[in-house]
């Protein structure tokens, strides 16, 4: 088992045997870079997802296609190109949408690309449900998220896929300039 991998089931277990005997409504733990907050009957509530994505993603050796703010501003009305914005809804109310994105929760990605039927997926994005060879574009905060949604769209077997490096952070940025 890979030490990343590991090393999270061990915290998770710690975490757990410790709050486990104390009444704690809300607590923070960090895990794979993001802070998760949690209130779930005083136990930390780490997803399994979290220890199913590619460590690649993590240590930054992914062959994953970076593009850029430029390319991202271009696909606003290009229905060719689904953008997927990773970030979780409460991020999107606080922060605002990239123009044309849809949203599809990190914590989802794999299940959503995987089991969702076409039906499902239109009912639920308002797009079709790409194939395998229908261009993604993944997006996050400020790129670790996209990166790993990314990858997780390659383990499905898709073969045309992006993340935006700089994610909202950058678009806010240089969407002011």
């Amino acid at each position: 088992m890979n030490y990343f991998v590991l090393r999270i089931l061990i915290n998770r277990t710690l975490y757990n045997t410790y709050y486990s005997s104390r009444k704690v409504s809300s607590y923070l733990a960090f895990c794979c870079g993001e802070v998760i907050k949690s209130k779930q009957r005083g136990l930390l509530a780490v997803s399994n997802q979290v220890t199913s994505f590619p460590l690649a993603a993590m240590s930054g050796k992914s062959s994953i296609k970076t593009v850029v703010y430029e390319d991202v501003k271009a696909l606003k009305d290009n229905k060719d190109v689904l953008l997927i914005d990773v970030r979780e809804p409460s991020e999107l109310q606080k922060t605002g949408v990239l123009p044309g994105s849809i949203n599809i929760p990190l914590g989802q990605v794999e299940n959503v690309l995987k089991n969702a039927s076409p039906e499902d997926f239109l009912s639920k994005y308002g797009r079709p449900k790409p194939d395998i060879n229908f261009p993604l574009v993944f997006s996050c905060q400020a790129g670790k998220r996209s990166l790993m949604a990314s990858e997780t769209a390659v383990k499905l077997g898709y073969k045309n896929v992006s993340s935006y490096g700089g994610g909202w952070s950058d678009w806010e940025k240089k969407s002011k300039q």
